[in-house]
């Protein structure tokens, strides 16, 4: 006897559901290769020029350590000198000298005053599509220009480069570099103070210096307050417990001894009580039911039962009071719980500040150490009359690849076409996911276990 054992095509479903969907994946891949062509052909282009500037070090400054000595001793250029310089590049004041530098030789900037809010304009207008950076494994910094004009864009970069030049020999000089080390340096210790002002600010909000140590010290104590929760928990259901059980029992006519009770008096109530029960039951064998002795027997039960159930009730009252002031406190430590997380929230926000703001601190610290220490050693450089820093010259004069670093049609078109169709497929493969029909005359074998007579295809007029 053989079992034919019948296995899913996955690639017959898959190209299934290619066919079954293709009018959404043509749909989405037309629509990305449409915006992809008029991204392609209609946005303004942006360029790119580029150089590269050589720096060597050839700085030699006194030992501060012995500044009465005429010992000299040559430092090698550093990473922290090399973003110096970086800083120099992307100045103001060499953005500044640059624009001065067009306007003056009347290259570019006709109408464009030399003061006011348009030159401040233009000028970070410069800043930020200027972009210096640190070549790999050199002391080498390569200089970008974007805009939309790869003309103007070489002009400027060129005129950027000499007067950067210019500058830095200015500083070496004149000195100057002691005024802008200690121009920088103030700007440091300004935004330091400013960022130490959000951290006090920070700390008056969260009413603490470490809202993350808060944190902490509120999950350990809600994790108290959940143990704490617990057993007060559990005492509720008990004491609840008690309380129903002796209102069901207190609601009966009938004579019950309380046995179930853990309270020393009703328990010896209850057996005083279950004794005159027992003795009545041995008198009413021998007297009638209306013999003094039976009557003065039964007088017994009631007043002893009344007692019973007076002490009862007050036991009851008492499980009621205690049920009551665990319910209190249960509720006090759920609102307590409610505050924590609610602080916790808060503080978390407080933490995510204080982090960045921390970390800005942090960085500003770093630079202003760095540009103390490069002021010490400029005043030192000026009274010793020491030579240059640096030794700068332009590796590479600005150039122009002739393409547009965006968009690029070649590897831009491609991309968008193929984004549009990988989107166009995972829609289909979604769409078709949620789409729980019969598919086939499989379907209805699969998943309804009938047998398929006849199937007649779609029908469109």
């Amino acid at each position: 006897m053989s079992i034919e054992i019948q296995t899913e095509d996955y690639i017959r479903q898959i190209v299934t559901i290619l066919f079954s969907q293709k009018r959404i994946i043509l749909q989405t891949t037309l629509a990305f290769a449409l915006i992809t062509l008029g991204v392609a052909f209609f946005f303004p282009p942006v360029y790119n020029v580029q150089g590269q500037i050589m720096i060597r070090g050839k700085k030699v400054e006194k030992s501060p350590e012995a500044l009465e000595d005429t010992q000299i001793r040559a430092v090698e250029l550093t990473r922290e000198d090399l973003n110096t310089e970086i800083r120099i590049v992307e100045s103001k004041e060499v953005l500044q000298n640059t624009i001065v530098a067009l306007k003056t030789k009347g290259l570019m900037f006709g109408d464009l005053p030399l003061e006011g809010q348009p030159f401040t304009q233009q000028v970070k207008r410069l800043q930020r599509n200027l972009e210096t950076e640190l070549l790999p494994s050199s002391n080498v910094l390569g200089v970008a220009l974007a805009g939309d004009n790869p003309d103007s864009l070489l002009l400027i970069l060129n005129t950027l480069f000499e007067q950067y030049i210019l500058y830095r020999s200015e500083l070496s000089k004149t000195g100057a570099v002691e005024s802008f080390y200690g121009r920088e340096t103030d700007n440091f210790r300004d935004r330091m103070m400013e960022k130490e002002q959000e951290l006090i600010r920070i700390a008056k909000d969260a009413g603490t210096p470490d809202p993350s140590q808060e944190i902490r010290n509120n999950d350990q104590l809600r994790q108290d307050i959940g143990k704490s929760l617990d057993s007060l928990e559990n005492q509720s259901i008990e004491l609840r417990g008690q309380v129903e059980a002796l209102d069901q029992a207190m609601q009966s006519d009938d004579i019950r001894f309380y046995g179930f009770v853990d309270n020393l008096s009703i328990k010896d109530l209850g057996g005083k009580l279950q004794d005159l029960f027992i003795e009545r039951g041995t008198l009413a064998r021998v007297y009638s039911p209306k013999s003094n002795k039976l009557l003065h027997v039964d007088q017994q039960l009631t007043e002893s039962f009344i007692a019973l159930k007076a002490e009862v009730q007050d036991y009851r009252s008492d499980m009621q009071v205690r049920l009551d002031a665990v319910t209190a406190k249960m509720a006090s430590l759920r609102q307590r719980l409610d505050a924590l997380s609610r602080r916790n929230i808060d503080l978390y926000v407080l933490s995510i500040e204080h982090q960045r703001v921390q970390r800005d601190l942090d960085l500003l610290k770093h630079s202003y150490e760095i540009f103390s220490m490069r002021l010490g050693e400029a005043r030192i450089n000026n009274r010793s009359d020491a030579n240059s820093l640096f030794a700068i010259s332009i590796l590479s004069k600005p150039s122009f690849s002739g393409q547009p670093v965006f968009p690029r049609k070649s590897t831009f078109i491609p991309i968008g076409i193929l984004a549009g169709l990988f989107t166009g497929v995972s829609l289909a493969f979604l769409r078709e996911y949620f789409d729980h029909t019969f598919k086939g005359p499989e379907d209805s074998a699969k998943y309804a276990g009938l047998k398929t007579i006849f199937s007649i295809p779609r029908w469109e007029e």
